[in-house]
Order: structure tokens, then sequence, then C-alpha cells
């Protein structure tokens, strides 16, 4: 007996994507937080992929009886401050992928140009070698890459010293000043340049040196006549 069996081919209709709280993403995720991991599902047909403009950065999925996920991990950085990204699902050879492109947004305050950065870097300039007992010293610190512009703070150890700053006009650089007149009971300890974004509280970097205290002695002898 012949048969003649007729295969119906479904194209894929509809994709989604949701973040890692099951919220839909439509066109744009987050803002999120640079160093954050950025997890984002598109289901539900096989044959589902991620890419990035045109490079394919992932095409492993899993697939349960009713349909497949693929699951995407970034850990953001600031080159990733509004990256596409597109996903594509077929579940054939013979019908039109589907798509769908989303943009990533860092956390922003305002508006799209101000956004979450941590300090890239912190230096104590001229680091002086040797520190003269009982004469004001003067020093000054630089940090660059934060956004918003970071907050500088001066320590002697654990006591914190009245500095001043300034931030250039692109906000890329803040530079710190700080004056103070070092004990014998300094030497030894460290002297430290902090930076701080405001926004990411939880991070930090520092620059710091141990101070050596050089103490001149003036002695008098009074002979008597």
């Amino acid at each position: 007996m012949k048969q003649n069996i007729a295969l119906q081919i479904v194209p894929v209709s509809k994709l989604f994507i949701t973040d890692d709280s099951g919220n839909a993403v439509e066109t744009m995720a987050g803002p999120y937080n640079e160093g954050t991991a950025l997890n984002l599902t598109c289901k539900p047909q096989p044959q589902i992929s991620w890419w990035r403009d045109a490079r394919l950065i992932d095409e492993t999925y899993f697939v349960n009886k009713t349909h497949a996920n693929n699951k995407l991990t970034i850990f953001l950085t600031r080159n990733d401050f509004m990256m596409s990204l597109k996903c594509q699902a077929s579940n054939n050879n013979l019908t039109s992928s589907v798509q769908r492109t989303i943009v990533i947004d860092l956390n922003s305050k305002l508006n799209r140009e101000i956004y979450l950065v941590k300090p890239r870097e912190v230096k104590i300039m001229a680091k002086h070698q040797k520190l003269k007992w009982n004469k004001i010293e003067e020093f000054v610190c630089e940090t660059r890459g934060s956004k918003p512009s970071a907050d500088v703070f001066w320590f002697n150890d654990r006591q914190q010293l009245v500095s001043s700053q300034t931030t250039s006009e692109d906000g890329f650089v803040t530079t710190s000043f700080v004056s103070f007149m070092p004990s014998i009971e300094d030497n030894g300890k460290n002297l430290t340049c902090v930076a701080i974004n405001n926004q990411i509280p939880d991070f930090n970097l520092n620059d710091s040196i141990t101070m050596e205290i050089e103490c001149e002695f003036a002695l008098s002898f009074l002979s008597n006549p």
C-alpha cells in the first residue's frame, strides 16, 4: 500500500527574551552596573543563537518538551555600553529565521551620557622618599576613569585627613591635594589616597606610601665662664 505523507513545516513566529528575574525584555535591557553578570534567556524554538553585531557568540541551547532555551551570560564592562545583542531562531532550513535585537544599557542617572563606571586607576604623584619632622608636607593624588567622577579621600593610617580636589571638564580625571605636618609617631605609618565612585560604594581603588620621617635635633651646649 502506497501512502502519501504531507509534512507541514511550522516556522518560528515569535521570540521571547527574559532577564534573570523572568521579566520580558522588549528593546533595551538594564540599566546595569559595570562588573555585574548579564543573564538573558531567549526562547521558545530550537536552533537558537546569540549574536553581537555580525559575530556569533553563543549557539548552545537546551530543549525540553515544549520549547528551547538559550541562556546568555556576559560580565559587563564599560565597552558593553549600548551594545546590540541579537537572538536568532529557526526550526528548519526551508523557512526564514526569526530574530530579535535588544540594546544593553549601563546604569544611568539622568541621560545616556552618564553611566556608572568604577575608577580605573589612582596614583599618588611625586612620592616623597623621606619626610621632614615638624614640616608641612604636600601631596597630590590623581584618579581616572570613573563615571560619574570619583571622590578622593586621604588617610594617615586610619585617621582621615582634610583635603581638597578638582575635576577636569570632562569629569574623567579627579586631582586631590592634602597638606599635613608629620610627627615622629607617623614614622612607618601608611599615607593612603582612596578613590570612590559614590554610586558604587562597595568598590574603591587606593594607593599608599609608607612614611619615613627624618628628625633633626639642634643641640646647644652652654659652658660656664
